[in-house]
């Protein structure tokens, strides 16, 4: 029960902000499984590769035109990373991720976005 309402959050979430569509299928008896399906229009997944960059520099990704992000993330490489940071953009257009390690100067870096259509 407590899965179903966290789909149904998600569910109502995409369809406040206009992201997407969202469906939840129940079975039709307490012994059939449930099944979940959600649906997200102009799904993309955005990334830029892994970079060495000086620590605490910003590295981010926009989406493509007619496009918001709806989630981000990213990777550091380095003998010892630290994620200071990792953040949508103001205007919802894209994802940044701020790193650095604390025994050298750069930080290899990558960053993703999840968008989907505006």
């Amino acid at each position: 029960m407590k899965r179903l309402a966290i789909y149904t959050a998600v569910a109502a979430a995409i369809f406040a902000t206009g992201l997407g569509t969202a469906t939840v299928v129940h079975g039709s008896s307490p012994n059939e499984p449930t099944k979940r399906k959600l649906s997200i229009e102009g799904y993309q997944l955005v990334n830029a590769p892994n970079a060495v960059v000086n620590n605490n520099e910003v590295r981010g990704v926009r989406c493509p035109a007619g496009k918001r992000v709806l989630g981000g993330g990213g990777s550091l490489q380095g003998n010892t990373p630290v994620m200071v940071a990792s953040f949508p953009h103001a205007d919802g257009q894209g994802w940044s991720v701020i790193g650095r390690q604390t025994n050298a100067e750069q930080i290899g870096v990558s960053v993703w976005a999840v968008c989907v259509n505006a």
